[in-house]
């Protein structure tokens, strides 16, 4: 056998020196894609030795109070500035002022899913370099969820339910210790997959638990590849996000058969339109069948799209619901004498009791659950997941000029908007670090108690009172949870705001209906505290409560 020069530790020592020094290499003398004359958050990056590194160590250690120093002295004088994280590349965070500037510009000016292909390093972290770059689950989404909504929903219900059960148990006699974010998440990765595969794939553990570690690995390898070099990224991008490929293959062990089977089926001359089930695999292959898209109907190209569908679906809205969890169950600051989740309750319970005859939640029932959707609502405000966002990547080959400030971000530069900043600003939200679950109901109930996202109520008496009545009617359906603005940016804003908001809504608001009607819970002394890491803010994922079966 022939010797090695080298002994594989020796070899392996001398890689990731040079490594490292290509790292430093690289960072020292990169050139950044962000105007000159913008100040950055922190210090800037100069000539001395691993500054730039330092610059991103600092910038993960301090983001909230570096996010809240840019705020304060430029975001409130109407600037524009740069922050930089330990991973990704550095961000222009202009004012709230100029989104309207940002999200006017065409997708191939300034774009959302650029941004994202590269923040994620998806040619690398997911199966397929296409999914991310044309995004065809997105336009499936669009074009079906929202005219399909209503005829899910009893199924929806009805895994929630089953799910529960399994999860959180039907003893009456015994409390049970729940770990609520874990719980969520086999939960709510149930729910998703009963909408894009349906039974019994969604109940099968092994796939979810497939589909769930696969997302995680996304966020993992998506780190480490942001340290990387890009000249580095072809070679070491197999090998960082090995595990991603791993969990993607165990999952295709269910996802290529059924799909199959389902192409199988339709190709049959006795299968009729109205037998076709109703979810996301049935909504992609009838959408690439009448857009004559035959690359898509490739079996394995759909179970490689099914991976960045349960990436966004499943762990932002169980971040979501662990956060809500917490906030009710602990003691409201906004009125000593409110319990928050009686309030709930006993909202839930009339809802289901008088529009819910059949004992299945519909469209317009969940719609009047408007203090439920406020508190949700409030929740996404206060415990938003990421600190910026809105991000659009700059595609023009000369940039896009900002003529209020007068500066030009150059062809790649990334361009965002202090979220969480702007949830917690004084001057757009009355004590905007307090939790009040029903600081938006107050305002729509008083709108001439409104019953939902739909609107309905308000109004009546003579010219200026009909307008007025509208003027209130309009004002309460802005502040349902689906309502995105400039001050309410969970699921952005504009023409790219999250498609699939309008399944979450209902998603959650069935979720803890289920809780609240079948389930007593302690309440908690106080709410757990949520972790920043970075400029990202995660709920608190160990954390448990009690819980007991109604009798």
């Amino acid at each position: 056998m022939m010797e090695l020069p080298l002994s594989i530790p020796t070899l392996w020592a001398a890689l990731g020196l040079g490594a490292l020094y290509y790292l430093a290499y690289s960072l020292l003398t990169s050139t950044t894609p962000v105007p000159a004359e913008l100040p950055w958050l922190g210090k800037p990056p100069g000539v001395r030795l691993f500054g730039d590194i330092r610059l991103r160590l600092d910038g993960f250690r301090n983001a909230r109070a570096y996010l809240a120093d840019g705020y304060a002295n430029y975001h409130q004088k109407g600037r524009s500035y740069v922050y930089r994280t330990l991973f990704g590349t550095p961000e222009i965070v202009v004012p709230r002022a100029q989104l309207k500037w940002l999200l006017d510009f065409p997708d191939d000016v300034a774009s959302v899913s650029e941004a994202h292909r590269q923040s994620l390093n998806a040619d690398y972290t997911f199966p397929n370099p296409i999914l991310i770059k044309e995004c065809f689950h997105e336009h499936v989404i669009h074009k079906n969820l929202a005219r399909k909504l209503p005829a899910l929903l009893p199924a929806t219900w009805d895994e929630t339910r089953q799910a529960f059960d399994d999860t959180w148990g039907r003893d009456t006699t015994a409390w049970k210790e729940i770990c609520v974010y874990e719980n969520a998440l086999d939960v709510i990765a149930r729910l998703s997959n009963r909408v894009f595969l349906g039974l019994p794939l969604c109940r099968e553990k092994p796939l979810l638990d497939a589909m769930c570690a696969f997302a995680n690995a996304v966020f993992r390898s998506t780190m480490l590849m942001n340290l990387c070099p890009g000249v580095l990224r072809p070679l070491l991008g197999p090998l960082v996000c090995l595990p991603n490929y791993i969990h993607y293959r165990k999952t295709t062990k269910w996802t290529i058969p059924f799909i199959k089977r389902r192409l199988a089926t339709l190709a049959s001359s006795d299968h009729p339109d109205a037998e076709k089930p109703n979810d996301f695999v049935q909504w992609y292959i009838d959408t690439a069948r009448a857009e004559h898209r035959t690359k898509e109907l490739d079996p394995r190209l759909l179970a490689q799209y099914l991976t960045p569908l349960n990436f966004a679906a499943i762990h932002t809205t169980t971040f979501t619901i662990t956060n809500l969890l917490f906030d009710i169950l602990a003691p409201s600051p906004t009125c000593p004498a409110d319990d928050t989740l009686a309030t709930i309750t006993d909202e839930i319970t009339h809802v289901y009791r008088t529009d819910c005859p059949d004992g299945i939640w519909t469209k317009q029932s969940l719609n009047r659950l408007v203090r439920t959707d406020s508190a949700i609502r409030e929740s996404m405000r206060i415990r938003n997941f990421l600190t910026t966002g809105v991000v659009r990547k700059i595609l023009a080959p000369l940039g896009v000029r900002n003529e209020v400030e007068g500066w030009t971000a150059p062809q790649g530069a990334f361009v965002a908007v202090d979220v969480n900043s702007v949830h917690h600003d004084p001057g757009v939200y009355a004590r905007p670090d307090v939790f009040d679950a029903f600081r938006f109901s107050r305002v729509r109930e008083g709108a001439g108690g409104l019953g939902g996202e739909d609107g309905g109520g308000g109004g009546g008496g003579g010219g200026g009172d009909r307008e007025r009545g509208r003027a209130d009617v309009l004002a309460g359906k802005n502040l349902s949870m689906v309502s995105t603005s400039d001050v309410f940016l969970p699921f952005g804003h504009g023409r790219h705001a999250c498609p699939g908001r309008f399944f979450v809504t209902h998603e959650l608001k069935m979720y803890i209906a289920y809780v609240v009607m079948n389930y007593e819970i302690e309440r908690l002394p106080e709410r757990p505290a949520n972790t920043w890491i970075g400029p990202t803010v995660l709920p608190p994922m160990k954390a448990t409560i009690r819980v007991r079966r109604r009798a």
